[in-house]
């Protein structure tokens, strides 16, 4: 997820920590000073896996294997421990404070629970992560949440709008609820009508927290929250089940070896879709629009990538149904991967790509292969050389290590 997502769960977080008795004590003891202390590091060990930024965008390859590698693991929850205990022994001996043994406890609880929320939040998108390294290499896809979700914004800032002791506080809950609108709207990939939903449940939301014991304030947030990982993923597994249907049928002989699905932002009923399929030397890759319990013949508002990207996939001849519209296939000859497995860039793009295609111009993935230029999952082959490559490459099990 963004880092305004991982923010707004940290502050949430501490909010809700700072309801426990630990905290409270703490506070009597210590002052406002250990309410803001903990905000920060609930908010710190939520992003602190993100590090792998610092080393991961030197090129577009070492974005691909290293992001969300080794700091999204399990294991890294521990030094993210560390790291926000050491942190708070230096802000203890600038403020004076004099830390009790259930506060240092409380921190590094909250610290890890910062660190596990990361993992949970970045599990439910399509580009996945891989928890269980050094024990298991593979990767996991949740396949449930656009990257960039406005409900989840709305949610977290009607959950911690109630919760902030100053005007500020509150007025950037409410700066955060315009911001996922404008962006909703700026971003294309959000319908209009959509957006005036987004503004009406929101709104609602914040005028039912007035009503509310200050106690339950947080629900209408928690709720809306819940419902969407909820909705999502019930509406994920309609899309999933038909695409695949419609997948078998169109392409009877071959073995589908994998699915990828991801949705519209702020959207459950649209869905992009693609499917991996194999049948000896042949590989294709066929690409849809799934829209699972609404007509998406007649739904305009089904803003979702409808390009074929520079992989330029061949029209498929399959005709389109009211609850799904054929993009395109590629049919590519996995005899090509003897010479491509001598290219570096290929091989590390393998230990990342899920739904690889390649061509005599270009390689890449297709989850991410959108519109006429190179994206961030897609190399020109005239530029790849060994200089390209990443200096190392983690030994993560490649997707689509079952075309080798």
């Amino acid at each position: 997820m963004d880092n305004l997502t991982h923010s707004l769960a940290g502050l949430a977080i501490a909010k809700l920590a700072s309801r426990s008795q630990t905290s409270k004590s703490a506070e009597s003891r210590l002052g406002a000073g250990w309410h803001r202390w903990i905000v920060f590091v609930s908010i710190l060990a939520n992003n602190f896996p993100d590090i792998d930024l610092v080393y991961s965008t030197t090129s577009k390859l070492d974005y691909l294997v290293h992001h969300r590698g080794h700091t999204h693991t399990f294991v890294f929850v521990l030094p993210i421990i560390m790291m926000c205990l050491m942190l708070s022994w230096i802000w203890t001996k600038k403020a004076k404070w004099n830390l009790k043994v259930p506060e240092w406890q409380f921190l590094a609880a909250l610290s890890l629970v910062g660190g596990m929320t990361h993992l949970a939040l970045d599990s439910t998108n399509n580009y996945g992560i891989h928890p269980f390294w050094p024990l298991e290499n593979s990767w996991y896809y949740g396949d449930t949440i656009f990257i960039l979700e406005p409900w989840l914004w709305i949610g977290l800032a009607v959950f911690c709008f109630h919760e902030q002791r100053t005007k500020l506080g509150r007025g950037i809950m409410l700066g955060i609820y315009a911001l996922s609108l404008v962006v909703s709207l700026a971003s294309h990939m959000v319908p209009w009508g959509l957006v005036v939903v987004l503004l009406i449940v929101g709104l609602s939301l914040f005028l039912i927290g007035y009503f509310l014991n200050p106690t339950r304030r947080i629900w209408p947030g928690f709720v809306l929250i819940l419902t969407v990982y909820v909705g999502f993923w019930f509406c994920k597994r309609e899309a999933q089940t038909l695409f695949k249907k419609h997948l078998m049928s169109q392409f009877p002989s071959l073995e589908v070896l994998d699915i990828s699905i991801w949705p519209a932002p702020a959207n459950p009923f649209c869905w992009t879709a693609l499917g991996a399929m194999r049948k000896g030397h042949d590989y294709v890759a066929a690409k849809a629009i799934v829209g699972p319990l609404f007509q998406i013949g007649s739904q305009s508002n089904c803003n979702s990538s409808m390009d074929s990207g520079l992989a330029s996939l061949d029209p498929i001849n399959g005709a389109d149904t009211e609850e799904l519209k054929w993009i395109g296939s590629k049919s590519m000859n996995l005899e090509d991967l003897a010479h491509l497995k001598t290219e570096c860039d290929f091989v590390s793009l393998m230990s990342f790509s899920r739904m690889p295609f390649w061509s005599e111009g270009w390689f890449g993935d297709l989850r991410y292969d959108h519109g006429k230029t190179a994206g961030f999952a897609v190399v020109d082959r005239s530029l790849s050389d060994s200089k390209t490559c990443p200096k190392f490459i983690p030994n993560w099990n490649p997707p689509r290590r079952d075309l080798f």
